[in-house]
């Protein structure tokens, strides 16, 4: 598989059915994602993994699922790490178009990235790239609109 390849079968598996659940994110990975109580709360449950290793020919190094809890009106959202590979932002672009910037760096860390969103009827993925290496992605959000979705 080429790297846009890679990309797009990670991202239809979470993206196949509707609803982003902890269930369906955990079944994609094929590793459990651990409670975070001490950044839970009654807005929204947090779920991590780190060192999750391959998924679907992308490494991945750090994976958190915010859920919606019981007082929040949110949709909850997924964002994902990548490590290892460069995937290019040309690799993004020949699957999702048209992407639009939303974000870039103002100095304020090394760490800021310059992200790109492109837009669903389901809701939005985002892109990150690093600011040290622009053309390599280090992380993707989902974020479903309804949620149900």
């Amino acid at each position: 598989m080429n790297q846009s390849e890679e990309l797009g079968h990670l991202i239809q598996g979470f993206t196949s059915s509707k609803g982003l659940t902890l269930e369906k994110i955990q079944s994609t990975l094929g590793k459990a994602l651990v409670l975070n109580g001490t950044e839970s709360d009654e807005y929204s449950q947090v779920f991590q993994a780190s060192h999750v290793g391959t998924v679907r020919g992308l490494l991945l190094e750090k994976i958190e699922f915010r859920q919606p809890g019981p007082k929040s009106k949110s949709t909850g959202f997924l964002i994902i790490q990548i490590s290892g590979s460069c995937y290019s932002k040309s690799s993004v672009e020949n699957l999702y178009q048209p992407l639009q910037l939303i974000q870039v760096p103002r100095g304020h860390s090394e760490h800021e990235q310059i992200a790109y969103k492109h837009e669903f009827t389901w809701g939005e993925l985002s892109f990150g790239f690093s600011q040290s290496e622009p053309h390599c992605l280090v992380s993707i959000a989902l974020s479903p609109a309804h949620r149900d979705c």
